[in-house]
């Protein structure tokens, strides 16, 4: 098999028309079936091999990407899928791949990270004009991002149903960082996030958009995409869109159909005429809703067209035009036909547009047809429809087109998740797109905590736990060992592969949204789902990334504090709206700042010994509709106090404020970046904070802050309390005063700085000194919004971050050399030949040499091909 040849069908350049007729079907179907029952065995043409091995440098930064592109010749079909000899009901053994590199570091860690198969794919245009497409270029990679400084050396390995094979790299160099590192749970006050240098990381946004350039240097430093909506590996937000299905809060699903498939298939796209109810009868390739990654057919190019298809039941022509053509068939348009949803409107909205595939009226099984089409427009509309029948089904396992270069070779894929089967492999426009999100996320300083599937994806919603597809599945959280969980690991797997690199991601998150509630002795099947997610995750990523969940509402201590159930959930996640308080006891739509101190002080009380991030939150009426009263130009209290509140000792992060309608009517890079200019001087994560303990005069002066009393530290936020986005925007002002008591060091001498919240500005910086008791006294004059202070001992002056120590390098070990002592020779051997056919290990060494799980001939050949 050719190395781009990853499925046999890519192999097939056919420039005619075919049509496969069903001699040639009952022999596909004969010889499936007795593969399946295991009476044909074929050999394999060739062994799995790597060659074109390429690497992106020998010299990378701490924490940059190193990156190795390479060929792998192999048996598999499905290059998605990992190789897997004990594969769960309804999942073949032995189908797929598995591809690794692995690195030895300067420290001596053996680090193993999964490699993905790509496609080369162009970006074009800019703004809301970007365009991404397909080339025919396809090949593997494996990305690392060093952790410690020093000589790395570099392996790769591959397995599948023909063997396994290795092939050495070479060495690259780790050099000092510049980056501060991957984000994590501070290790000194689990209430914080910080780097891998130990600086805080406060979660700010959300930093929406393409234009992640704007946010540098403002705060703006979280955002929260659904990875589904980009439709890498999701049914949701339908790529096909059919006419029998509905706008949801997951886009619109895929018609998909598991009774009718191709041989050897699981599924198929669904087109059906109905009198009445609902009407499946088209299917529409589209840009709306897909912009960037949407089908492009160019004026005056040729492409070649491949249909896979089943047709029955057509009757026709129709009442609605005797004379005219029926059947199925695929047309283009230079435009949608958004707003038309009847049969005949839509069928004569089309009645002349230009055919890709004419009427097809006879009834078949499942055939192929190729043919060649050169397009007279350029056109992103591309329908599948059955067209002025009475009556019929049309199942579609695949339809491509590939444009025909000069030369006769063929391009990349035009449509949009082609093949029925969405689950056996990703969508690589949309992955490309993230590829360029985390590049500008790294230099823009922008942090992603990327939700990286649906719950409600048809995939998982339609298996049962043994592996057998249903109109009414098992659920999406399934137990281990059952289709459904392994189709999502090999999802998660090529997520660490293609992106576990990056510091830019802030964390994974399982899915939106899931069951909030036990269902019984203190566990949910959410909740051990989310916790097997999160600990493959930890153990297949050479890196180290925070893995978490969320719930549709409500705050559940018993499942975020359990860390003997739940131990590698990084961090708690929370949704909660105004109109609906769960963790706050009240509706607090008029008060922001109360809003998060009321379930900062839950959150602190109970105490779960991690972060907690408010996730998804806004101010709604009782409808759930944003109120309208912030759908117009504002100055934005409500994110200014929503922002500044988070200073309360429950460290609830609120960086995902969720509408839209009101975001769009302010400025929240300028209310942002004051706040940031505040938060990054503060050393919360290092441990030692506990709450200020003020003691106020005026009921109308709120404080929000911490002290340090080993450091000789505090900082607050003071508000009047009347200060809301309600008074302002009516027009109620008032002006407060008092005196903030709280206790510090006694008979200390401290500064005083005053921080304008709104300009970033320092407004004043004054000495005061404490009693003998430590009593520090604070007095507020005429404050009509609020304000910050921070207070440091006098003389104290800000020390400059330190980078966190990086393990010093240590010679690399010896290939082949099993006992380490720095010589491949006979005893080496000595180790490897008692433990012959073992799983591996052979005294406290390893014998595995080539990483296949056993010790056998390739082994010994390793250590006599290294010998002396």
């Amino acid at each position: 098999m050719d190395d781009l040849c990853v499925d046999i069908r890519d192999c097939l350049h056919l420039n005619t028309d075919v049509v496969f007729k069903t001699v040639i079907k009952n022999i596909v179907l004969l010889v499936s079936i007795a593969f399946g029952f295991g009476l044909l065995a074929v050999t394999p043409v060739r062994a799995v091999s790597i060659s074109n091995v390429q690497v992106n440098s020998t010299a990378v930064r701490v924490y940059e990407k190193y990156e190795v592109k390479f060929s792998v010749a192999s048996t598999t079909e499905y290059p998605f899928f990992q190789y897997d000899e004990s594969s769960p009901p309804g999942v073949l053994p032995r189908v797929g791949i598995t591809v690794e590199g692995v690195f030895t570091s300067p420290s001596g860690k053996i680090l193993r990270q999964p490699a993905f198969f790509m496609t080369e794919v162009t970006r074009s245009g800019s703004g809301s004009s970007v365009a991404y497409e397909e080339t025919n270029i396809k090949y593997w990679v494996v990305r690392f991002a060093p952790q410690e400084t020093g000589q790395y050396s570099v392996t790769l390995s591959a397995r599948d149903s023909s063997g396994t094979t290795t092939a050495t790299v070479g060495t690259f160099t780790a050099q000092s960082p510049v980056k501060p590192g991957f984000i994590r749970v501070s290790q000194s006050d689990p209430r914080y996030f910080e780097f891998n240098n130990g600086d805080l990381y406060w979660p700010i946004g959300p930093a929406w958009g393409s234009n992640y350039a704007q946010y540098k240097n403002t705060g703006q430093n979280l955002e929260r995409p659904w990875v589904a909506g980009l439709g890498i590996y999701s049914t949701n937000w339908a790529r096909w869109k059919s006419t029998a299905e509905q706008f949801g809060n997951e886009g619109i699903m895929t018609r998909l159909n598991w009774r009718e498939k191709y041989p050897g298939h699981d599924l198929s796209y669904e087109i059906f005429y109905a009198t009445s109810g609902v009407n499946g009868f088209e299917m529409w390739l589209t840009n709306w809703l897909d912009e960037t990654f949407g089908p492009r057919l160019k004026s005056g190019r040729q492409y070649q067209v491949k249909l896979t298809y089943k047709a029955t039941n057509i009757a026709g022509p129709s009442s609605r035009c005797s004379s005219c053509p029926y059947g199925f068939v695929i047309k283009i348009n230079e435009s949608h036909h958004w707003g038309i949803s009847d049969v005949a409107g839509i069928e004569n909205f089309l009645r002349n547009s230009t055919r890709i595939v004419n009427h097809i009226s006879t009834n078949s099984d499942w055939n192929t047809v190729t043919t060649t089409f050169t397009s007279p427009i350029n056109s992103s509309q591309i329908y599948l429809y059955l067209d002025n029948v009475t009556s019929g089904q049309v199942y579609v396992d695949e339809f491509s087109m590939r444009e025909i270069l000069p030369g006769g070779g063929l391009g990349g894929e035009v449509i949009r998740n082609p093949r029925a089967d969405q689950h056996t492999y990703v969508e690589n426009r949309p992955a490309a797109f993230m590829d360029w999100q985390l590049d500008q996320g790294e230099q823009n300083d922008v942090f992603f905590k990327y939700v990286v599937h649906d719950k409600n994806d048809w995939i998982q919603s339609h298996l049962l736990t043994d592996g057998v597809w249903a109109d009414v599945g098992d659920g999406y959280y399934q137990a281990e060992n059952t289709k459904a969980r392994w189709l999502l690991r090999q999802w998660y797997r090529y997520l660490v592969a293609r992106w576990g690199y990056s510091t830019a991601i802030h964390s994974w998150e399982l899915n939106n949204e899931g069951p909030p509630n036990e269902v019984a002795n203190g566990t949910a099947p959410h909740w051990e789902t989310a916790q097997a997610f999160a600990s493959y995750m930890h153990q297949i990523d050479a890196h180290p990334h925070l893995a978490t969940t969320s719930f549709w509402c409500c705050w559940r201590p018993v499942f975020w504090g359990n860390n003997t159930k739940f131990g590698d959930i990084d961090y708690a996640d929370v949704h909660e709206y105004s109109n609906n308080p769960q963790l706050a006891n009240q509706n607090y739509t008029n008060d922001v700042a109360a809003w998060i101190r009321n379930m900062a002080g839950v959150i602190f009380q109970d105490n779960v010994g991690k972060p907690t991030i408010l996730a998804e939150n806004g101010l709604a009426d009782s409808g759930w509709a944003p109120i309208s009263e912030l759908q117009q130009t504002n100055p934005g209290i409500y994110y200014h106090n929503q922002l500044w509140a988070g200073l309360d000792p429950g460290a609830l992060f609120a960086p995902n404020y969720w509408y839209s309608e009101h975001l769009n009517r302010i400025n929240r890079i300028t209310i942002s970046t004051p706040f940031y200019n505040f938060v990054k001087t503060l050393d919360l994560n290092k441990g030692g904070y506990v709450p200020l303990g003020a003691t106020i005069s005026n009921t109308k002066l709120r404080v929000f802050g911490q002290k340090n009393l080993t450091k000789r530290k505090a900082h607050a936020w003071i508000q009047n309390a009347d200060h809301t986005w309600r008074n302002v925007m009516n027009g109620v002002n008032s002006s407060q005063s008092g005196t903030i008591s709280f206790v510090m060091n006694p008979n200390a001498a401290y500064v005083v700085e005053t921080w304008n919240t709104y300009t970033g500005s320092l407004t004043s910086s004054t000495s005061q000194s404490t009693n003998s008791t430590g009593t520090l006294t604070l007095t507020i004059t005429s404050l009509s919004d609020d304000r910050a202070v921070k207070i440091t001992p006098q003389g104290f002056v800000e020390p400059s971050p330190t980078p966190a120590p990086t393990p010093s390098a240590t010679p690399a070990p010896v290939p082949g050399d099993v006992n380490h002592d720095g010589t491949v020779n006979g005893a080496d051997l000595k180790l490897l030949l008692p433990n012959w056919l073992g799983s591996g290990s052979c005294s406290t060494f390893s014998c595995d040499l080539v990483t296949d799980a056993k010790i056998n001939a390739l082994d010994f050949g390793f250590i006599v091909s290294h010998w002396n």
